[in-house]
């Protein structure tokens, strides 16, 4: 095994995720601006208060995404923190499958192309799994990969689905 102190990652982002913020905000900006120039030349667009306060939530929101979303190894096991929704230590030896997939249901990854770990827990009678998605995904797999077993590995050294 190789150095196992603490190694953090942030999570990528794709586009998509960056639009679901990015549209209500740009939506509201552009509707101020047209408020702004037309003002006078005929009638005012007015700008509801709710709408302003739901495109300033929804970048609130998705910076707190991406400045809380972190994945770290450390001597424990890989720790996934999903913003202020939630974090959880994934013991190395309790992982049963490091996998990539595409997928866009919610979870603490930002970008359609991501790592889903599998593991058990003692305290539930199912599988669990939360995908990642880290920038760094080549440096978190080899890192990871120094720490799981090699059984639960469906991924070649390539970083691609076996």
């Amino acid at each position: 095994m190789a150095n196992r102190g603490e190694c953090d990652f942030r999570p990528a982002m794709d586009a998509f995720y960056l639009c679901l913020g990015a549209v209500p905000l740009l939506a509201v900006l552009l509707a101020l601006i047209v408020d702004v120039s037309w003002t006078g030349a005929g009638p005012a667009i007015a700008m509801p208060p709710a709408l302003v306060f739901l495109a300033v939530l929804v970048l609130l929101l998705l910076s707190g995404l991406v400045l809380g979303t972190r994945y770290s190894l450390r001597e424990a096991g890989l720790f996934v923190q999903f913003a202020f929704f939630s974090s959880v230590t994934i013991p190395y030896a309790d992982i049963t499958s490091v996998d990539i997939v595409n997928s866009v249901q919610a979870s603490a990854a930002l970008s359609r192309r991501r790592i889903r770990i599998t593991w058990n827990d003692p305290s539930v009678p199912w599988e669990r799994r939360r995908d990642i998605s880290p920038r760094d995904e080549a440096g978190l797999l080899a890192l990871l990969r120094q720490r799981v077993t090699p059984q639960a590995w469906r991924i070649e050294a390539g970083g691609m689905p076996s």
